[in-house]
């Protein structure tokens, strides 16, 4: 059984519908096939998020508490990303100075990022968007400039 698989059972009682794809799929694809499969189901656009996660990413449970916090709270949902802090520290003791010195800049200018003072914001690889949203601008962004998809939309 894969990761994915191993998530799927442990976690599907938690949510009202729950499915996964393989990396291999894009995100505009799993995104649209996402969307196609829960409005067959009788959900709307406006009722459903999309969180984009990189397969290394640990999520922790106060960002799922945040999120849903988040969306009740916010004047705008369709129109807001949800955007954790990443601070890349897996395997830091792991890896070359060179490589934990670039983790710890990517992690500053994450951080720096999500206090923006004008407002607005770019997400690196893991954050939640409403499907309204990402129907609303095209999906994802599959052209060749798009390769790491991660703030391509």
């Amino acid at each position: 059984m894969g990761l994915g698989y191993g998530c799927l059972i442990h976690f599907s009682s938690s949510f009202f519908f729950l499915f996964f794809f393989s990396f291999l799929l894009s995100v505009n694809h799993a995104a649209r096939t996402a969307a196609k499969v829960l409005g067959e189901k009788g959900y709307t656009l406006e009722e459903m998020i999309a969180t984009i996660l990189d397969a290394d990413s640990h999520v922790p449970e106060q960002y799922i508490y945040v999120l849903e916090k988040g969306l009740r709270d916010c004047e705008d949902p369709h129109n807001t990303f949800f955007v954790p802090f990443i601070f890349f520290s897996q395997n830091t003791l792991k890896v070359p100075a060179a490589v934990r010195i670039t983790d710890m800049m990517w992690s500053i200018m994450i951080m720096q990022n999500l206090s923006n003072v004008r407002g607005v914001n770019f997400p690196c690889s893991s954050y939640t968007v409403s499907m309204a949203l990402a129907d609303r601008v095209g999906y994802w962004d599959t052209t060749i400039s798009a390769i790491g998809e991660d703030m391509h939309m």
